[in-house]
């Protein structure tokens, strides 16, 4: 494996993690919403 492979694939992780994170608050802050509209 190349040099240049596994840093393409470690940039790769970083815009999987990025995605997982704004997923996670997008949900969080959803949920925060919907559970103070329906009271």
């Amino acid at each position: 494996m190349s040099k240049r492979d596994q840093e393409s694939n470690s940039g790769k992780w970083v815009i999987l993690t990025f995605v997982l994170v704004i997923l996670v608050c997008a949900l969080s802050v959803g949920l925060f919403m919907y559970t103070q509209i329906s009271k």
